[in-house]
């Protein structure tokens, strides 16, 4: 009597492959997640960077602080406010920052925070760029105008 030969594969070799898939498609999604998590941020970063350096360039050009230059003690509250701050240190600085009305890279819009001399002619608070529900992405402005100086 010949035996009869059986092709294919067990249950137990297919769960075995499809368990290996579902474990590297995990890590892809984890290892893909970083890298856009850290994309957003560098992203952001330069929005701000670009915002900082047209502050810097409104001051010095109109010897202004950044309160009177935007005309809000501060433009955080609300996106028509932080949208009417970024014109303003636009048309005072001389750059272009129309895309970042659009906002930061999770939509949120850059809240600005004038804080340079806004409760009387000694305080010395730094202005600020922050990114709503990212402390760790705050960031200051120099001080510019004297006593903070």
């Amino acid at each position: 009597m010949q035996k009869k030969i059986q092709y294919g594969f067990t249950i137990v070799e297919l769960l075995i492959v499809i368990v290996v898939i579902a474990i590297l498609a995990a890590i892809t999604i984890v290892v893909y997640t970083g890298i856009q998590e850290r994309a957003q941020i560098s992203a952001t970063k330069s929005g701000q960077q670009q915002l900082l350096k047209a502050i810097i360039l409104a001051r010095t050009n109109t010897g202004k602080t950044l309160r009177q230059i935007t005309g809000s003690n501060d433009s955080r509250s609300s996106k028509a406010l932080a949208d009417s701050a970024i014109d303003a240190i636009a048309s005072a600085s001389g750059a272009n920052l129309a895309s970042l009305k659009s906002g930061d890279a999770w939509g949120n819009y850059y809240r600005i925070d004038e804080n340079e001399l806004e409760l009387s002619s000694s305080d010395c608070r730094q202005d600020s760029i922050q990114i709503y529900g990212r402390s760790d992405l705050t960031v200051t402005v120099p001080l510019s105008q004297p006593p903070c100086i």
